[in-house]
């Protein structure tokens, strides 16, 4: 997610690793577009800030399956 208020990756990314070992539940996703186009049976839980659920919601909006 590119945005001014957008954490980035390098930051975000360790957080999650270890939530992941701790948890076994999150799987950190660099290009969630792409993601999202290659596993659309799979269910996905979205959370962040407004900036990235506005664009999120956008994607949705726009994409065609």
């Amino acid at each position: 997610f590119d945005h001014p208020k957008a954490l980035n990756e390098s930051f975000l990314k360790p957080l999650i690793d270890k939530l992941a070992l701790e948890e076994g539940f999150f799987n950190f996703v660099s290009n969630w577009k792409e993601h999202l186009y290659q596993n659309q049976e799979e269910d996905v839980l979205v959370f962040g800030s407004y900036y990235f659920i506005g664009e999120f919601q956008k994607f949705l909006l726009t994409r065609t399956i």
